[in-house]
């Protein structure tokens, strides 16, 4: 009798950890249409969804493509830019993303999807320092670059819309700034220790949202040489040039195999054996 009360305990957490698993990729997804995507009603009455990265993140659409069960992804641009469509959208992927789409105009055009398969419509929830959606907002329109002449990090989101940058500023902090000269584009800056450490830790709270930012994870560590250089008094002097190689080398590692056709290839064909092994799909999942 105890071993089964224990057996279903453990099942029943079990399922609590996937639903919860399911709910922080929903919210990343959102973070990626809000921030690079669309998902479109057209007169037809087809929905059609469209999401762009850096070829870097290729692996995101991959993931995306086989959880929904669907589309196709294409490389352009000299291979620097990677595009998932999907068509013929059904309401079980509408279900998916309601209640994480945060862009005003985007939230318009999901009502009227929800409107057209007979969904309510749930607007999102006030944005959390944990939620999933910074993540996904991030590996759309963020940027990490270190800056050897002046031994600095900075991260800067860019964007046209002001209103998801201010929810990210909200509730990450950063300073925000409008660039007319750019044609007429919004950056969110961090560069204080403070700002990026923050930073960091949201990034560090959880291993799936690390992966949207494989650099950042690197911050402590960059301020750790920097500190213990300090501690030797080697201020005036220029870094030990070993040790900028060994983390120059960590610091680019992510880029270089994204670049190759045949890696884009490799990485969608494990994905596939991965899928089909684990069974992994929510694209049916019963989301209210």
């Amino acid at each position: 009798m105890k071993n089964s009360n224990i057996n279903n305990n453990y099942q029943a957490l079990k399922k609590i950890t996937s639903q919860e698993e399911n709910q922080n990729w929903c919210q990343w997804l959102g973070g990626l249409i809000d921030a690079s995507g669309q998902i479109v009603l057209k007169k037809d009455g087809e929905v059609f969804l469209e999401i762009s990265l850096e070829t870097v993140n290729y692996h995101s659409l991959a993931t995306i493509k086989h959880r929904l069960g669907g589309g196709h992804i294409n490389v352009l641009g000299g291979n620097y830019t990677c595009q998932y469509k999907l068509s013929n959208v059904g309401p079980e992927v509408i279900k998916l993303i309601n209640g994480h789409i945060r862009h005003p105009s985007k939230q318009e055009q999901l009502r009227d999807i929800c409107n057209h398969f007979g969904i309510n419509y749930k607007p999102p929830l006030e944005l959390t320092p944990i939620d999933f959606w910074i993540s996904g907002v991030y590996e759309s329109i963020g940027k990490c670059e270190l800056n050897i002449e002046d031994l600095s990090i900075s991260i800067t989101l860019t964007d046209r819309n002001e209103h998801i940058l201010t929810e990210v500023c909200r509730v990450l902090g950063g300073r925000l700034v409008y660039y007319r000269a750019s044609n007429g584009t919004y950056k969110l800056h961090f560069q204080k220790k403070e700002e990026l450490e923050r930073l960091f830790n949201y990034f560090d709270h959880n291993s799936f949202k690390i992966k949207s930012a494989p650099q950042i994870k690197l911050v402590p560590e960059f301020y750790k040489i920097l500190m213990e250089y300090e501690k030797k008094g080697n201020t005036d002097s220029e870094l030990p040039l070993y040790i900028w190689e060994c983390f120059l080398k960590l610091w680019n590692q992510h880029k270089e195999e994204y670049y190759d056709n045949k890696n884009l290839k490799n990485i969608e064909n494990a994905l596939e054996n991965s899928f089909k092994k684990d069974k992994i799909k929510i694209y049916n999942s019963n989301f209210d």
